[in-house]
């Protein structure tokens, strides 16, 4: 290794700080909606640890703790939330059918909204995850009954 090496170049030449391609605006800090790709099937479970985690777990030992302390399998295909201490944090793991996904969201102005800290877990909804993701508060959403026709033409 040669220590006497200038640190500050790289062998294409000085290092630079890369464009991503935003240009900045008045309005460039401000949020844009995040689409989270996961594919949604009959039968998806999404499932939310109540108690905070040590968010210095990777997606092994978040795994672990889907099989120890929740007692499911992390290879289901079912999604998995953790949350951090501080509630600025959460934590996704997904198995795609290939291999663990693991997807970290952090608010930069709030905490994400819980209900009391307790054992065990909750139960969320495709449309609950979308509100949890996005900080807004998914426990004030209640879960209505779906529309049936004999429930639409009663109305009518």
């Amino acid at each position: 290794m040669d220590r006497g090496r200038d640190r500050s170049s790289t062998c294409a030449g000085p290092r630079r700080r890369r464009s991503r391609g935003v240009t900045p605006g008045p309005d460039h800090h401000r949020p844009h909606p995040l689409i989270l790709g996961i594919p949604t099937r009959p039968g998806l479970r999404i499932v939310v640890a109540a108690k905070p985690v040590d968010f210095r777990k990777g997606m092994d030992g978040l795994a672990v703790l889907v099989t120890q302390a929740l007692a499911m399998d992390p290879f289901a295909g079912d999604i998995f939330v953790f949350r951090a201490k501080r509630a600025d944090r959460i934590k996704l793991l997904i198995w795609d059918g290939s291999g663990l996904c693991l997807v970290t969201k952090r608010l930069e102005a709030k905490n994400f909204t819980w209900p009391p800290v307790r054992d065990g877990s909750i139960a969320l909804s495709t449309g609950q995850l979308s509100m949890l993701f996005a900080g807004l508060d998914w426990t004030a959403t209640a879960m209505r009954p779906a529309a049936t026709m004999e429930n639409l033409q009663a109305g009518a």
